[in-house]
């Protein structure tokens, strides 16, 4: 079986209907060859938790550095998808903000390394449709790299067009 996405981090509800869907591995320790053929990263972080705005980004940040490093075990993978969940009092306005900074620098690291992945952040917040989210991110990591290599979306930015077309859209 070809792998083709990498489910990885917290289990988030937007993503339980990804998780029922194949070709996908869940958790990175027993990978094996998975890990080569891996063509893309899904990584869910729940920020609900974490207090404060403030907090939640700082979190948002520390957690999309450290994913990005991990990246580096995954050859194959032209695409990380970083879907976040925020505190109910964080604004995603001011965290879109964030994400957009930390999705070009980690776009940046990977070039830098002679590797073009592209990097999306998606605030999933107010996701409602967990399968429309599934066909999104499927549809993403199944089409080719450098559309438009480092994106930070809301739910409300796909929830009616493709993960591409938001990007190029001026929607990020």
């Amino acid at each position: 079986m070809t792998c083709t996405v990498v489910a990885l981090g917290e289990p988030l509800e937007p993503l339980h209907d990804l998780m029922e869907r194949a070709p996908i591995v869940i958790g990175a320790d027993d990978l094996g060859d998975d890990r080569r053929r891996a063509r893309g990263l899904v990584v869910g972080l729940d920020l609900v938790s974490e207090g404060s705005p403030r907090k939640a980004r700082g979190r948002l940040r520390r957690e999309a550095l450290r994913w990005g490093v991990e990246l580096q075990r995954y050859p194959a993978a032209v695409h990380l998808l970083i879907l976040y969940r925020l505190p109910p009092e964080a604004s995603a306005e001011r965290v879109v903000g964030t994400a957009e900074r930390l999705a070009l620098r980690l776009h940046a690291e990977m070039e830098r390394r002679a590797r073009y992945v592209d990097v999306t952040l998606i605030d999933v917040t107010r996701c409602d449709d967990g399968e429309r989210l599934a066909d999104r991110l499927l549809e993403r990591i199944s089409g080719s790299a450098g559309g438009y290599p480092a994106a930070a979306l809301t739910w409300s930015d796909i929830r009616d067009v493709s993960i591409a077309a938001a990007t190029t859209a001026g929607n990020c």
